[in-house]
C-alpha cells in the first residue's frame, strides 16, 4: 500500500466523520482480507430504500482492479468533494 492510497483513504474518513448526516451519509470500509476500501455515499441522509448517488471501490492490487466500482481513492475523494460542494 502506498503512502497516497492510505492518506487518500483516511482522507475520505475524515470527511465521512466530519459530514452532517443531513448533508450526506458518507458509509466507508476497509476490508483487510481484499485489500480495499469500499465508499457508499447517498445525499442528503441514509434512507432504507435508498440507492448510493457514488459507489467506489479502491483496490490496491493491480489485477484486481477490473471491478467495475474501482477508482483510485485520490479520484473517490474529488468527487465526493464535488458532490458536497
Amino acid at each position: 500500500m502506498t503512502d497516497t492510497f492510505k492518506t487518500d483513504c483516511l482522507a475520505i474518513m475524515a470527511l465521512a466523520m466530519d459530514t452532517p448526516e443531513n448533508k450526506a451519509e458518507i458509509m466507508c470500509g476497509w476490508v483487510g482480507h481484499c485489500n480495499f476500501f469500499e465508499v457508499r455515499v447517498y445525499l442528503g441522509g441514509w434512507k432504507l430504500s435508498a440507492s448510493p448517488d457514488l459507489v467506489a471501490e479502491c483496490r490496491i492490487k493491480a489485477s484486481e482492479q477490473h471491478s467495475p466500482y474501482h477508482t483510485a481513492p485520490s479520484v473517490v475523494l474529488e468527487q465526493i468533494k464535488a458532490l458536497l460542494a
